[in-house]
């Protein structure tokens, strides 16, 4: 099972005046105040037992809305399989398809990562990535309405469970 970075950057985002944030952020490439006023998400302790940290909503979201870019290393497959050999699952790895994988391993790289799977919660996800071929990313798109407050939840996949 692979860990994950801890990166932290300097906001990218740039202040009302115009001048790019001096902010540091270790959870994405906004810091919280920016992430929470523009992207309307926050990430805070998440609602299912052992999970760490959540993505929530601070909007509602409706039905196949693009919720956040899912971001990280572009690799391919056995880029993949070389980085991280053995560990079927690579946490925090999404491929498209096998020339096309996104690893969000960093924890700055972003906030799509905190999303977590309800399997065995009781609660239903509510959320998956999706892969854009013409643009060559991952985007987290709501399958349901997500109401205000709401963690974000989406599937990892039969391989993470194994």
């Amino acid at each position: 099972m692979s860990k994950s970075i801890k990166e932290c950057d300097r906001c990218l985002a740039t202040t009302k005046s115009g001048a790019r944030c001096k902010l540091r952020t270790c959870r994405g490439k906004k810091c919280w105040i920016h992430l929470k006023s523009i992207d309307k998400l926050r990430v805070m302790t998440s609602g299912i037992p052992n999970a760490g940290m959540g993505l929530f909503t601070l909007k509602d979201i409706k039905k196949n809305d693009k919720i956040v870019r899912y971001q990280g290393d572009h690799l391919t497959q056995a880029q993949v399989d070389a980085r991280y050999p053995g560990d079927v699952t690579a946490q925090y790895v999404y491929c498209g398809n096998s020339r096309n994988c996104i690893d969000g391993r960093k924890t700055n790289s972003s906030v799509g990562r905190y999303s977590n799977d309800a399997r065995g919660s009781g609660q239903r996800n509510n959320a998956r990535l999706v892969w854009d071929s013409q643009r060559r990313q991952a985007n987290l798109r709501a399958t349901r309405k997500i109401d205000l407050g709401r963690e974000v939840l989406a599937s990892y996949g039969r391989a993470y469970w194994v």
